[in-house]
C-alpha cells in the first residue's frame, strides 16, 4: 500500500485516509488527484446529467477551492 493511503484505526478501521490536490480547468470542471495512486486523477462537473456530472461533489471541491482564494475564473 503506498505511504499516503492510510486506513483509520491502525488498519483496522473500514475508512482509508489520503493525500490529494485538486484544481479547476477552464471549462469550470474540477479535477482531483489522490497521490501515490494509479490512475488516481478523476474530474467532476456540475452537471447531474453529465458521465463526470457529481453534484454533492463538485459543490464540497469548489468551497475548499474558494477557500483558499482559487476561485472561479469571472466570466
Amino acid at each position: 500500500m503506498p505511504r499516503n493511503l492510510q486506513r483509520s484505526n491502525d488498519g483496522e478501521g473500514k475508512s482509508v485516509y489520503f493525500e490529494a490536490g485538486a484544481f479547476r480547468e477552464e471549462d469550470g470542471s474540477i479535477h482531483m488527484v489522490i497521490f501515490g495512486l494509479q490512475n488516481g486523477h478523476v474530474s467532476v462537473t456540475s452537471n447531474g446529467k453529465s458521465t463526470r456530472g457529481h453534484i454533492t461533489l463538485y459543490k464540497r471541491l469548489d468551497e475548499a477551492l474558494t477557500e483558499v482564494g482559487l476561485c472561479k475564473e469571472e466570466e
